[in-house]
């Protein structure tokens, strides 16, 4: 899907849509090789993949002050922790955050959730791509990544702007190809126009225009008056735009390979699933994975497609109605409705973590227990088995809490997070570390695998 065809099938909820984005870098950063060498990035597929790893986990942490996150591979047995990627941007206000990891099944390349390069895109968390040995590192949503702007045409953009509110607007704006943000601040009735001077031009007509978002504060709006066909070696002008605060946040999340590992599905704001190729054209949006009309929980978390042939249409996630139970569904990509739900959990329960057994006879999950403001609060781990159907639990913790977990490609070990505490806005583990578990032995005890760490996945 590319830009044209967004404006026409998402223009009614775009107009009010709004985007997520950390400042820490906006109108000042630069774009760092991340990792990765120019030759890497093969429009053709030409380039071979790297050596697969099997049997590798990756984990985020942080890197240091003002540094962000990084990602990094370790052996189950905790031997030969070695840097995968990070970022060369500074992050003095330590807001480019990493967020889930999953491995194609060919342990080749990993895919990750990520803001740090949300002064470039209309996104304020993106998808992107790193192989297992740090090479071609590609941005998979509004691609290219920042760094490859460079290699295209440059034509100048102007953008008219009013604020019809009757409060001050203070916040940036960032346009399609465009290097960076540029600030907008404007009195009551104010106007101005913000101008792009090197703005990338990914090809002529209809099917390759570009438009503005405005940012104020962590939050995005795209502007639907400014979609236009920037000229390479020209200067051009868009419709004025009205400006007033966003109140609404889009980002991409949860990515999930498809078993081809052609593809990678993710999340687009709260409930939206599309689906990109690995190596996608500019701007391409995504594909819808479900019917046009389909009918989802109002919240999404935790995708995991199916493992191997027999599950490779089937996606688990974990969905929650405003005000009724959340639970872990099960749904075939292309149908309209939400799905069988195999899990129910209370109200006031929160799902921390999702993985399908390597065989695809059942999944993990972690969730909480417990009364809210009780002491004996905990988050632990548990398997379901599609025969019977039957749920065991697998950890017996209190007052500590499970968080993301991942499972070896032979299914007998489970890596997981485990922290004091867990955040009520997010329902994420607050400080985690690292453990690992035979969830085959009940005499098995959990053993502490890396320390600060978090989102855990192990290469098949």
């Amino acid at each position: 899907m590319n830009m044209r065809q967004l404006r026409t099938r998402f223009a009614p909820c775009l107009l009010f849509c709004l985007f997520a984005l950390c400042l820490a870098a906006c109108g000042q950063a630069t774009p760092g090789n991340d990792g990765r060498d120019k030759e890497d990035d093969d429009p053709k597929g030409g380039t071979p993949p790297p050596s697969p790893v099997h049997d590798t986990i990756a984990y985020v942490v942080a890197s240091g002050p003002s540094a962000g996150d990084e990602i990094r591979l370790i052996d189950p047995d905790g031997g030969r922790d070695r840097l995968l990627w990070r970022s060369d941007q500074d992050d003095v206000l330590g807001v480019h955050s990493v967020g889930s990891l999953s491995w194609n099944p060919q342990a080749t390349a990993l895919a990750f959730s990520s803001t740090h390069e949300n002064w470039c895109s209309l996104f304020g968390s993106d998808i992107f791509t790193i192989g297992s040995d740090g090479s071609q590192y590609r941005r998979l949503t509004q691609a290219p990544a920042c760094g490859d702007l460079s290699t295209y045409p440059k034509g100048g953009v102007q953008v008219p702007v009013k604020n019809l509110g009757g409060d001050s607007f203070s916040g940036f704006m960032y346009f399609q190809g465009a290097a960076s943000v540029k600030p907008v601040n404007l009195p009551p009735n104010g106007a101005t126009v913000v101008v792009f001077e090197d703005v990338a031009d990914f090809g002529s007509g209809q099917d390759w225009l570009q438009a503005a978002s405005l940012i104020s504060g962590t939050r995005r709006q795209l502007l639907i008056s400014t979609f236009v066909d920037v000229q390479a070696g020209g200067s051009v002008s868009t419709a004025e735009a009205a400006v007033w605060p966003p109140d609404s946040s889009w980002n991409a999340l949860d990515p999930t390979w498809r078993s081809d590992a052609q593809a990678v599905t993710f999340r687009l704001n709260n409930s939206d699933l599309l689906e990109l190729p690995v190596q996608p054209h500019a701007l391409e949006f995504g594909q819808p994975v479900l019917a046009q009309d389909r009918s989802l929980p109002d919240f999404i978390t935790h995708l995991a497609r199916g493992p191997g042939e027999d599950r490779a249409s089937q996606i688990l996630y974990v969905g929650t109605y405003i005000f009724d139970q959340p639970g872990v569904f099960l749904l075939e990509k292309g149908s309209s409705g939400p799905g069988e739900q195999l899990v129910t959990f209370d109200s006031l329960e929160t799902i921390q973590g999702l993985t399908w057994l390597p065989d695809g006879s059942g999944f993990l999950f972690s969730h909480s227990e417990g009364e809210l403001l009780s002491g004996e609060r905990a988050s632990n781990l548990f398997r379901y088995d599609f025969v019977g159907p039957q749920v065991v639990r697998l950890t017996d913790y209190t007052r500590r809490f499970v968080g993301r977990l991942s499972v070896s490609g032979d299914g007998s070990t489970v890596v997981y997070e485990l922290g004091a505490d867990i955040d009520a806005l997010s329902g994420e583990v607050v400080d985690p570390d690292l453990y690992v578990l035979e969830i085959g032995s009940a005499k098995a005890t959990a053993a502490l695998l890396v320390e600060d760490a978090r989102a855990p996945a192990w290469s098949w």
